[in-house]
């Protein structure tokens, strides 16, 4: 049996499973977000300087769910990245980025912009084939995920406060366009992310954990 730090490596499909959800919930947040923008956009367009009442209490609203969402999603996406990789570095000892690792370069300034797909790419390939995993070539969807994410975050951070503009619209109108391309990059990249995620956990659980467990000791080897 393959085990990492004194640890058997454990069925990551239960956390994946509540992943799972929360990604299509946190999607259908930004899908909210998305729609009010382009109704603003319409209005601004029309004449308006700047949001209506009725568009500040619905974006209210609308944040504060897609708040709560980010947040499930975020604590959810952590631990199974983390046990992901552990079951990684269990079947391939040359992986270059530690379990502890994976999470601590998603806190770390620049390098959080490439550090935690390096993560994801080993961990995909180690999963999907643990034997020559250097051969093994990643999918594009996996690159247009990380390109989706870090686009959105970035327009994210670009459209600031639809804050007052007194009579010019221009500044809110461009946040808003700001706003709706970012929600539909990062309901692209939740959705993408949602199938990586069951890929790689299809993958450690069926093809890989379950031959290596498959011993007497199986039963207490694989936990959820």
């Amino acid at each position: 049996m393959v085990e990492t730090n004194g640890r058997a490596p454990r069925d990551p499909r239960r956390l994946a499973r509540a992943l799972s959800v929360t990604l299509v919930a946190y999607a259908a947040t930004e899908a909210g977000m998305a729609v009010l923008a382009a109704m603003e956009i319409g209005r601004l367009m029309n004449g308006a300087a700047e949001l209506s009442i009725g568009a500040r209490l619905a974006y209210f609203a609308t944040t504060a769910a897609w708040l709560a969402a980010c947040l499930l999603t975020a604590a959810l996406g952590l631990l199974w990245f983390y046990r992901a990789n552990q079951n990684a570095a269990a079947l391939a000892s040359d992986k270059s980025i530690s379990p502890a690792w994976s999470i601590a370069w998603l806190f770390v300034p620049i390098a959080n912009c490439v550090m935690p797909f390096r993560a994801m790419s080993e961990t995909w390939r180690i999963s999907l084939a643990p034997a020559n995993w250097k051969e093994t070539p990643l999918p594009e969807r996996v690159s247009f995920w990380w390109g989706l994410y870090l686009l959105s975050a970035l327009l994210g951070v670009m459209e600031g406060y639809p804050g007052r503009t007194g009579q010019d619209p221009g500044p809110l109108l461009l946040s808003m366009e700001l706003k709706l391309a970012s929600s539909c990059m990062a309901i692209g990249a939740a959705l993408l992310l949602r199938r990586i995620v069951r890929e790689i956990s299809d993958a450690q659980a069926g093809a890989v954990i379950a031959p290596l467990v498959s011993g007497p000791t199986a039963p207490a080897a694989v936990s959820g």
